[in-house]
């Protein structure tokens, strides 16, 4: 669409400036939407891009930053300049750290779960069957009132920081 071009092009020039002005961006001053432009996590199903990652988690089901870059990267097209391939490191620290909720640096099961059920593509109602079968370990059916309230407070927050009409009405902070 012509906005996913504009923000692209936003972000792609702003990254420009800050490399020749010797100043980086921080990974959390890329705007959300455009990570997941440049993730291209819209074109992917919740399940799809959960089992890629999963297949780099640690024995404890976690994430390290690195781990979940090598998992994304795939994602991306190839670079075509240095900047590019910045912006796309800058969008997977983007999600990384938004995923990351409880800030300690991995990106456990639930945050996993909560992050690419808000930000990748399908209807709806397949991404909340995918996220809710990701919880029901044991396939009974239901999932803990624990795993719940975790789940939620990550899907606010990925909402929290993609939908601005959201953060506006609600006046709250998602910590």
């Amino acid at each position: 669409t012509v906005f996913a071009i504009f923000l692209r092009c936003v972000c792609f020039v702003s990254l420009k400036i800050s490399i020749m002005s010797g100043r980086t961006q921080s990974p959390s001053m890329m705007p959300l939407q455009a990570a997941r432009q440049l993730m291209k996590l819209e074109s992917h199903s919740v399940s799809d891009v959960f089992h890629m990652l999963a297949t780099a988690a640690d024995e404890e089901g976690t994430l390290s930053r690195s781990a979940f870059a090598n998992s994304l990267r795939p994602l991306m097209e190839q670079p075509e300049s240095h900047v590019e391939a910045h912006l796309g490191e800058e969008a997977i620290n983007r999600l990384f750290e938004l995923f990351d909720a409880d800030g300690n640096q991995r990106v456990d099961f639930a945050e996993l779960a909560s992050g690419l059920s808000v930000l990748c593509g399908g209807p709806r109602d397949d991404k909340v069957e995918s996220a809710f079968a990701l919880f029901d370990i044991n396939g009974d059916g239901f999932i803990s009132l624990v795993e719940m309230v975790k789940y939620l407070a990550s899907v606010y927050k990925v909402l929290y920081q993609t939908s601005p009409e959201t953060r506006d009405s609600l006046g709250v902070s998602p910590e």
